[in-house]
């Protein structure tokens, strides 16, 4: 019975390490890349939960766009398609990370900058408008 005891514990314990691990992703290049994929499928709610606070009015103003006009947003995916693309290395300082993201588009290649933050111990991609042109956030 002792060692059934000792059995029982070691599953619970490991069961309960693996789910905790398995709730966060920490690693940016990972947010990103999931990012993208959510991006290219137009799964708008799923790019949301992985971005920052700052960037829900984005994908408010995507929800609209999307109401007015019979033509999807993002119609042409090819900054999100993973065929498409190739996702660097995060280059991470305290609590932002960048990443550079090589899109073929059509015969030439574009290299955006996305930038990653740290919010509330995860990895975040911040897709608001300061940040995509390079503005500082003001200072509160």
């Amino acid at each position: 019975m002792k060692r059934l005891n000792k059995w029982l514990g070691v599953l619970i314990i490991s069961l309960v390490l693996l789910a905790g691990c398995a709730s966060k992703i920490n690693d940016p290049k990972t947010v990103l890349t999931i990012f993208l994929e959510a991006m290219q499928q137009k799964d708008f709610k799923k790019a949301e939960k992985l971005s920052t606070a700052e960037s829900k009015e984005y994908f408010i103003q995507v929800e609209k766009l999307n109401a007015l006009t019979s033509s999807p947003y993002l119609q042409d995916s090819s900054y999100f398609n993973k065929n498409k693309i190739t996702i660097g290395e995060a280059a991470t300082e305290n609590q932002i990370a960048h990443i550079s993201v090589q899109v073929k588009v059509k015969d030439s290649t574009v290299t955006p900058v996305y930038t990653l933050k740290r919010e509330g111990g995860e990895w975040k991609v911040a897709f608001d408008y300061a940040t995509q042109a390079g503005l500082k956030p003001p200072v509160k």
